[in-house]
């Protein structure tokens, strides 16, 4: 399941994903964020929580990428991502570090990207 919603105040597009989508679900979801992407003024911020999503979200990144290369192409500035505890610290182990724009909620991500 997913719910996306745009912020014209803040040129802010928000993700909920819950739980690993469907192959269905996937190719709706990408309809949906691409016609967001579309009405989004250029220097767009997204804010995504996947907080409630198991740590097999993790596996499934590279599936996302056309939408990120689709953003960026049309002006994205930055993005900030809430995980779950368990996917936060997988995500930090494998990348040798913290990830500055990696949160365990959703103030903090709030946060990050207001101050951009």
């Amino acid at each position: 399941m997913f719910i996306l919603r745009y912020s014209e105040e803040k040129n802010r597009i928000y993700i909920e994903l819950h739980n690993v989508l469907s192959q269905a679900e996937f190719e709706a979801y990408k309809s949906n964020i691409i016609a967001i992407i579309d009405n989004s003024k250029m220097g767009f911020t997204v804010l995504a929580d996947l907080s409630t999503c198991d740590k097999s979200i993790l596996d499934r990144s590279d599936s996302f990428n056309v939408i990120r290369e689709y953003g960026v192409k049309r002006g994205f500035k930055a993005n900030a991502l809430v995980l779950g505890r368990e996917s936060y610290d997988i995500y930090n182990r494998n990348i040798q570090g913290s990830n500055k724009h990696i949160f365990l909620t959703i103030e903090e991500a709030e946060n990050y990207l207001n101050a951009l």
